[in-house]
């Protein structure tokens, strides 16, 4: 199975982007010039991607697809990640194609909770415009299409699908988890300081009343 991977693949074919492109690589921040650059040429990147599900890494050479709960049933069904309302894509011709994200993905309620990974299988994928760069804002995770009806991808080749609401909840679950524990064991500190000191301003307390009924002693 040849696979398409996210870190091989090749920079825009426009100079000005590709400019642009080696600046992420370097890890540069990017430039509200650079910004509206992409923008102009309608590449500005609109989703901010996770490349780790919970505590899964997405894979380089593997898509995710976000849906929800009834589309995966329908898929189920059928048998295929198809959809009969939708053409294949065609590069400079139509947006039409099953969207998928490579090497990342973009949960949520626009897209869906439910994520299905992929292999990258060349004889099923394809990058959108340009090498797929300018949908996510993380140039190593690239915009991909699959065929809905004359090539459509069967069930079987999906590896893994994640409940991403249900792995949000869990972890918030768990943050507070440990939230919890951390005040608790603050709080025990805080009292155990409180005593020593306390403790030991009782025993200065002391030690003054001994000196001062010794000076008085004295005194007399």
């Amino acid at each position: 199975m040849d696979l398409y991977n996210a870190k091989d693949m090749p920079l825009s074919i426009d100079p000005e982007v590709r400019i642009i492109q080696e600046k992420q690589l370097r890890g540069d921040k990017l430039t509200l010039q650079d910004a509206m650059k992409l923008e102009k040429k309608g590449m500005g990147p609109r989703d901010h991607t996770i490349t780790k599900i919970g505590d899964y890494e997405c894979k380089p050479d593997h898509c995710y697809r976000c849906i929800s709960e009834s589309t995966l049933e329908v898929y189920k069904k059928s048998g295929y990640i198809k959809d009969e309302r939708r053409l294949d894509y065609i590069e400079g011709k139509n947006n039409q194609g099953i969207d998928w994200y490579l090497g990342g993905a973009m949960p949520g309620r626009h897209y869906g909770f439910i994520i299905i990974e992929c292999p990258a299988d060349k004889n099923y994928f394809q990058p959108a415009k340009d090498g797929g760069y300018g949908m996510s804002n993380d140039i190593n995770v690239r915009h991909m299409k699959s065929s809905p009806q004359n090539n459509p991808i069967p069930i079987s080749m999906i590896t893994n699908i994640f409940d991403y609401k249900k792995i949000k909840e869990k972890e918030n679950s768990e943050n507070l988890v440990n939230f919890l524990k951390i005040r608790e064991k603050n709080k025990t500190e805080i009292s155990k300081n409180r005593i020593q000191q306390l403790s030991s301003l009782q025993q200065v307390q002391v030690t003054q009343t001994l000196v001062d009924n010794l000076q008085g002693g004295k005194s007399r």
